[in-house]
């Protein structure tokens, strides 16, 4: 598990995109791939060019010569361009750590970001003022922002966003991801400077990969142990809370009737948030058991259709299962077929406020297609393209309880057992889930 050293994370988008550039830039341990593709990860990964980030560069300390160095920079066009007019190589521009002027050596020292319209503070004492001046005007770089790079609790260089807009413009949201990106960056540099000292010995960088390993083992165990053992505690917790709700130690007094709804309805959250956890620790770790046979999906769904009748009810909507007359076997998991269908038809409960929801079957000679359909809100187009990620919630979900896993997970499950998953959906209309699974060879 990661801690940030500056604060967590601001939204599900950005710890998505932390996520992925987390994976990108760490799944290298060679140093110069590494360093690349940190000054470029959030430009092109993340199409922060678009939204006026021109250049960034990635600057570390030499203790050896006390200096702060240039060791990576962005390709992009402006980078390209900044190059061909710097007076100075790239890889030579060097500032001393005892500089009083320049802005790099500022914000390492005072272990805080700052932002600059000024490319001489930036360049100092290296540039003069008129050299500076010149390269950024030819640029149409108008600010930049700089971000100390930490290794553990030391700070151990400074990354430089130059932007093509004032820092007046920059969102919290941007402000939010560069500033947890740049703690990814001190444990990548970290790594690959490791590793890449250990590249010369053979023996020793066998036993470091194979150290590594372990450790990213330990590390999916501990993930899976810490989140099973907090199953127990939270189920606990529901069973004395529904004794308590059917009357089982006396009625309710009804001064704490409403903050015990509330308490039932937060562990409910927390049981469900604990098991989606552990769904996904046991998918990361490989660990997740399919049991795959010859499956009636009608009687599958039959024996769980009370509950998901009673949950429906709740909210005065219809649930209708529509089976035809005759079904073949499927081959799956009737578990994981129960725990798909419940994620899928909790959710369209979830996300309707009337109308019927509908639960049907499509045949074909390889496949059974199960269908789930509601009247609700729909899903906007943009957050279609994300739908099946981790932690994706829609903007307009805000307020409704959910961890933004359930899709996830379902999907794992429904390809784990050889099927597919997809959805057709428009705003207003209502949305239909559909997954296919392979029919059974036996008789």
């Amino acid at each position: 598990m990661r801690f940030f050293k500056h604060s967590a994370p601001k939204s599900l988008d950005t710890v998505e995109s932390l996520w992925r550039l987390e994976k990108l830039i760490l799944n290298s341990l060679d140093f110069n791939h590494v360093v690349q593709e940190i000054v470029d990860a959030v430009l092109h990964e993340l199409g922060y060019l678009k939204l006026g980030y021109e250049i960034m560069v990635l600057t570390l300390i030499n203790k050896k010569t006390d200096t702060l160095e240039r060791i990576s920079i962005s390709k992009t066009n402006k980078a390209k361009l900044a190059l061909e007019k710097s007076p100075i190589p790239f890889h030579k521009i060097k500032i001393p750590l005892d500089d009083q002027h320049n802005l790099l050596i500022k914000a390492i020292k005072a272990k805080t970001p700052l932002t600059t319209r000024d490319w001489r503070e930036i360049l100092t004492p290296a540039f003069s003022q008129e050299e500076a001046s010149i390269i950024q005007q030819d640029l149409g770089i108008k600010s930049s922002l700089i971000y100390p790079v930490y290794s553990q609790t030391e700070v151990t260089g400074a990354l430089i966003l130059s932007m093509s807009k004032q820092p007046s413009q920059v969102t919290e949201a941007e402000r939010d991801l560069v500033r947890n990106f740049a703690d990814i960056v001190g444990l990548a540099v970290q790594n690959a400077s490791l590793y890449s000292q250990l590249g010369e010995a053979n023996d020793q960088l066998k036993a470091a990969n194979k150290n590594l390993k372990h450790l990213d083992k330990l590390k999916d165990e501990f993930v899976f142990v810490a989140t099973h053992e907090l199953k127990t505690p939270v189920t606990v917790m529901k069973g004395y809370l529904s004794l308590i709700d059917t009357g089982e130690y006396g009625p309710v007094p009804e001064k704490i009737g409403q903050a015990f709804k509330e308490i039932q309805s937060a562990n409910t959250q927390l049981v469900n948030l604990v098991n989606d956890l552990l769904q996904i620790a046991r998918a990361e770790a490989k660990t997740i058991t399919i049991d795959t046979k010859p499956t009636d999906v009608k009687q599958v769904i039959e024996a769980d259709l009370q509950n998901l009748q009673t949950l429906a009810a709740q909210k005065h909507l219809e649930l209708k299962y529509t089976p035809p007359a005759k079904l073949s076997k499927i081959q799956a998991d009737p578990t994981k077929i129960q725990e798909i269908l419940n994620n899928l038809v909790s959710n369209a409960i979830k996300y309707s406020d009337k109308g019927t929801i509908t639960i049907s079957h499509d045949q074909d000679q390889d496949s059974l297609t199960t269908h789930v359909a509601d009247q609700g809100m729909g899903i906007g187009a943009e957050d279609q393209k994300k739908l099946f990620t981790r932690f994706f919630r829609a903007e307009e979900t805000e307020g409704t309880p959910g961890t933004g896993l359930g899709l996830f997970i379902v999907k794992q499950l429904v390809e784990r057992m050889g099927g597919k998953i997809w959805f057709e959906s428009e705003e207003g209309q209502g949305t239909t889930f559909s997954f296919s699974l392979p029919l059974s060879k036996s008789k």
